[in-house]
Order: structure tokens, then sequence, then C-alpha cells
């Protein structure tokens, strides 16, 4: 699934933080400022939570809560409290930037573009609006609300010592409960070999909306290696897919008809047809869970004892633990 590119919010975060007004610059509001400008937004968001009754209202405390919220994951707090600096201030273009994410993490996509839009329609600076054109664009392709297409070609060139991973002796003994038998001498083509390779692999896809929460998408995918020497181990690989995606709230759902076929070469060795489905929830910025399950038929032309039916499941959980900050 394509995801927002989060170094465009740093970035626009970055123009909008210095340009916020303190009306009350106390110590608090200073360090959290600090933690804010320096990425730290957990520490910032720690730092301000236990005030918030105190001092909600004030729109110096509420943007920084609402900053620091948005950003270490508390999406409604953050958003509340960046509902109450627009209540204060309705033309608020950073607050309506920042409550802007917030919505979109929140799974609320629509918000987040209407928040966008009237941002937009403040005219900001050029740099700040091209930011948020590309991020609602984004936003589009994230949410399947605007065609995808994707494509690529690689090529490389490698040296493999033993393509037939086989051994290098030239006779292998034959025995019986541990007793010598017979010594066998083996074939050239039954004895390690080695060539200079070359790979190829090349693939499409493409998703398309068919309303605001389901779209379709396909892929075709291919690889081939052959070898200088010894054509006999040269394989390539064909797949596809084919399936509807559908959303709801921050949960995404597919399910697929994927096929195959794995050739050796020039011969088909295992063809595979079955269905997969997942479910996958972006739960905050730096982490994505998911779960998911495969059955599919797997069929050998020339070996039919081998043919057999597998069934996968599995989750995954992913975390990002680096984040790019703009110089």
């Amino acid at each position: 699934m394509q995801k927002i590119d989060y170094r465009s919010w740093l970035v626009l975060l970055a123009l909008i933080i210095p340009s916020v007004s303190y009306a009350a610059d106390d110590e608090i509001i200073s360090q959290a400022r600090a933690f804010v400008k320096a990425g730290n937004y957990k520490a910032a968001y720690d730092l301000l939570l236990p005030l918030e009754t105190e001092r909600s209202g004030a729109v110096d405390f509420d943007m920084l809560l609402g900053v620091s919220g948005v950003e270490a994951g508390d999406n409604s707090r953050g958003i509340f409290a960046l509902e109450r600096v627009l209540a204060i201030e309705p033309n608020n273009i950073e607050a309506r930037a920042l409550i802007a994410k917030g919505y979109y993490k929140a799974g609320e996509a629509d918000n987040a573009k209407a928040e966008f839009n009237n941002v937009l329609s403040q005219k900001p600076s050029a740099e700040i609006t091209k930011l948020i054109e590309n991020n609602m664009s984004a936003i589009d392709k994230a949410t399947g609300q605007k065609t995808a297409f994707a494509a690529y070609l690689d090529v490389g060139l490698g040296y493999d010592s033993n393509i037939s991973s086989a051994t290098s002796a030239s006779t292998v003994n034959v025995s019986i409960a541990g007793l010598p038998l017979i010594e066998l001498p083996l074939t050239a083509s039954s004895q390690k070999q080695s060539s200079n390779f070359v790979t190829r692999a090349a693939g499409v896809s493409v998703r398309v909306p068919i309303n605001k929460n389901v779209s379709a998408f396909g892929s075709l995918s291919g690889t081939g290696r052959v070898n200088f020497d010894e054509s006999q181990f040269d394989q390539s690989s064909l797949d596809y897919s084919v399936g509807l995606g559908f959303k709801h709230n921050i949960d995404n759902y597919t399910i697929a008809l994927q096929g195959g076929s794995f050739s050796v070469d020039g011969n088909t060795f295992r063809e595979a047809m079955g269905l997969s489905g997942q479910w996958q929830r972006n739960v905050n910025d730096k982490n994505q869970v998911s779960i998911f399950a495969q059955a599919s038929d797997l069929q050998y032309p020339d070996i039919e004892v081998r043919d057999a039916r597998r069934y996968v499941v599995g989750g995954g959980w992913g975390i990002r633990l680096m984040v790019i900050k703009p110089q």
C-alpha cells in the first residue's frame, strides 16, 4: 500500500512552527517548544498533558499540545487541542495544516482534505501550497481515490560457483547399514558446475478506485536467470494477481486471486493458483500491523505425485526506526 511521504510533513512543520506566537512564554512552554523543534514530540506531550485542564483554551498551550499529541500518536487529544485553537483563531493556517494530518492519521481522509482545502483558500506561501497539494495527492493514492500505476525493470550480472548446488566429488559411495557396498562415478552434469549469468526482472501494477472505500488492483511480474554455460539450469518465473481492496477508517482489507509458474530450462516445473486475504492497520506513523491467509493449489506437470494444496497464515508488525528531519 502506498504511504504518505512524511518527510514533506516534517518540512511543513519546520515551516510553520517558527511562526507560532507564544503569549505565555514561561518555562514549561519554552521547554515544550524546544522538544517540538527537536522532534521529541513524546517528551513535549508528556510535559503538557498534565496541564490540559488548567491551561486549555490558551492558543499557545493548545497549539503545542495539538502538535505534540498528533506527532506522538494520540490523534484524538491532539485534534481536540487544535480544534480549540481554531475556535479562537479560525484562520490559523498552522493549526489547520496540522489538524489535517491528525485527521488523516485517525483514518478521516475526507476531513483531512477539507482542512487542507481550507488552508489553500487562505492563499499560503507557494512552498506550503506545493507541499499541501503533494500531500493531498498522496492521500488520494493511499486511500485508493486516485488511479496509481507503477512499473519497474531490473537487470543484473553475476557469477555462480555452483549453479547445480551439487558436490565437487567425482564419485559417491553406496552403503547398506553403514557398510560400504559400491563406489559409483558421477557424470559431469551431477557434479558442481559454475557459470556467469544474467538476471532480468520486470513488473507492472495498477490500482483503480471504484468508490472512496473500494478499489481494484492488479499486478504482473516476471523474473529470469540465464546462465552463460549449462542452460539446463536456467530459471524463470511469472506471477500475477488481481483483487479488491476495502478501506474502513484506519483498517485496510484486501482479497486477491494469485497465480504463477516456475520454469527450468524453458519447461514448466511448477504452477500455482490460489486466493489470499489480508487485514492491515497503520497504528501510527511508526507502526503497522497485519494478518494474512493464503490457500493455493500446487501442480507439477511432470511429477504429478508432488501435486499439493498449501495453506499459509501469518502476521506482521512493521516499525519505522528512522525519521529523516529537514535541515
